[in-house]
């Protein structure tokens, strides 16, 4: 793929965010609309797009091909807390060290590295996402939400929530070669593409509320992005292209290392008593420089 059409792609989702921000800043979409399109988004859009992915053709030659996606998933997202504890420590953070160790570990893997991988590099490649999306899940849910909050007691509904229950039902359906009816494929593929356009609305939508005055005076935003967009997808690859063998698992795997701050940076910090007001200008800055930093990995990766 070049990157003219890459670009343009990542021109339309970001487009799509203006448009949601627009909308809420107009009052044509507001707090409560948001968290019913979210939901919608998660408990039947999600779902939909990651059964769609395997519905067309299996993806995973063998299960061997399968296991092996799973395991370097999850090598990528368990060493995402160790680089996330250097950064933090180069950056000297002494104040909120948590939620920058929660940001540096956690990206927005299901709500647009789904849709990104989607739009960008096809089925096949969103398929190694929804894999992605296990080990990405139970870091954010078992290790992600103790940097809030040590109490917390873990509730598996959170882990095994629709999006990751579907990545199972489609590890099954590739595992032992199942074919998916024509009209389950079809009505999952035409649900699940909606996913794309909601899910930039809402992050749009979501990025009206933040204050520009805390943004100019935030004079750790620039560095965080940096080392966030930048630094740590290229620090990924070149390990990724000595052990891994599969260009569409090495990539799928930087570009999801790549995506903006995780949303739940900023629904933890409300939920526990963070920072939102932090948390919130990160999602920003790093949802809206995606448009710029993800199409520069793609021309240095592809």
């Amino acid at each position: 793929m070049d990157l003219t059409t890459i670009l343009t792609q990542m021109l339309v989702l970001f487009f799509l965010m203006i448009l949601g921000l627009i909308a809420q800043r107009f009052g044509i979409m507001d707090q409560t609309f948001n968290a019913r399109l979210s939901n919608l988004l998660i408990k039947l859009a999600v779902p939909c797009m990651i059964l769609a992915s395997v519905g067309r053709q299996n993806p995973f030659s063998d299960a061997a091909a399968l296991i092996r996606v799973l395991t370097v998933s999850a090598l990528v997202n368990a060493a995402a807390p160790f680089l996330a504890h250097l950064f933090v420590r180069l950056l000297r953070v002494k104040e909120e060290r948590n939620l920058y160790q929660f940001m540096f570990s956690l990206t927005n893997a299901g709500f647009m590295g789904l849709p990104v991988i989607q739009s960008i590099f096809g089925d096949t490649a969103m398929a190694y996402a929804a894999v992605f999306l296990l080990p990405n899940n139970f870091l954010a849910y078992v290790y992600g939400i103790r940097l809030f909050q040590k109490q917390v007691r873990l509730k598996w509904k959170q882990v095994f929530n629709p999006p990751v229950v579907c990545s199972i039902l489609a590890c099954g359906i590739c595992l032992f070669h199942l074919q998916e009816p024509a009209i389950v494929y079809q009505l999952t593929d035409m649900v699940g593409d909606i996913t794309t356009p909601l899910a930039m609305l809402i992050i749009g939508a979501s990025l009206a509320k933040v204050s520009k005055k805390e943004l100019l005076q935030d004079r750790r935003l620039l560095p965080f992005t940096l080392i966030k967009m930048l630094v740590i997808p290229l620090l990924y690859d070149p390990v990724l292209r000595l052990f891994v063998s599969d260009e569409t698992l090495r990539i799928v795997c930087v570009m999801m290392m790549a995506m903006p701050v995780a949303t739940n940076a900023v629904i933890f910090s409300s939920a526990y008593g963070g920072n939102t007001a932090l948390s919130s200008r990160c999602v920003f800055v790093t949802s809206t420089v995606s448009v710029v930093t993800i199409p520069l990995l793609c021309l240095l990766f592809l």
